[in-house]
């Protein structure tokens, strides 16, 4: 969930800055964008490279702390490989 919404944040803050040097939304064009990849990567490696750094030490930054609160809250019980895969399958196909 945590990475979802890093991947969500990122995609939000590209249209942030991508909308005003092209004057149309990356939600519009997704298809488009793909053909102005790397004009993306090196305009925000170029003058966003900041941006980018924080997002990803916030989310990182998130991740350890979701994991450690996620380590000390609950005590997992030993669960058979079947029974684990029998719930990764289900989970799975109910995202899917």
């Amino acid at each position: 969930m945590t990475i979802s919404v890093a991947v969500m944040i990122l995609i939000l803050s590209v249209v942030f800055f991508y909308f005003p040097e092209v004057n149309r939304h990356m939600t519009e064009e997704l298809v488009m964008t793909l053909e102005d990849k790397e004009f993306i990567i090196r305009y925000s490696l170029r003058y966003y490279w900041w941006v980018l750094v924080l997002i990803f030490s916030v989310v990182a930054l998130t991740v350890v702390k979701v994991f450690k609160y996620i380590n000390k809250k609950f005590n997992p019980q030993p669960v058979s490989l079947l029974k684990n895969v029998i719930i990764f399958l289900s989970v799975f196909f109910l995202l899917f």
